[in-house]
């Protein structure tokens, strides 16, 4: 997808769009790939975050993490303001998972899950 975008007989019309529209189609790809529909919500994926959580997690991680530019979010910080929420930020808007649940697949998929024995 990412290669068909760069063809030049896509039609996209990189020229006239905004710098945010050109950084949201560039992102296309791994919004496919990680089956979210946010900027935000890609970089909860790639720090192993469940899906089912992904959009409300990069929301709040936008709206609280001191450093709100996610294009140079260093990953140790993500990881960390992940580790410190607490159990029921992580509870899925829908489902029936717990938050501390949900929470303990991320430390389990991350590595995490070592530290908090």
């Amino acid at each position: 997808m990412a290669g068909i975008q760069k063809m030049p007989g896509s039609g996209l019309k990189l020229d006239a769009m905004s710098d945010k529209q050109r950084r949201r189609m560039a992102n296309l790809p791994a919004m496919v790939y990680y089956k979210v529909d946010s900027e935000e919500a890609i970089l909860m994926r790639m720090q192993g975050v469940p899906r089912s959580v992904s959009e409300q997690l990069g929301s709040a991680y936008v709206k609280q993490a001191p450093n709100q530019d996610i294009y140079v979010a260093d990953t140790a910080d993500v990881m960390s303001w992940l580790d410190k929420l607490p159990d029921d930020a992580w509870r899925p808007k829908s489902g029936t998972i717990s938050g501390a649940d949900c929470k303990n697949i991320w430390r389990r998929l991350s590595g995490k899950m070592e530290a908090h024995r």
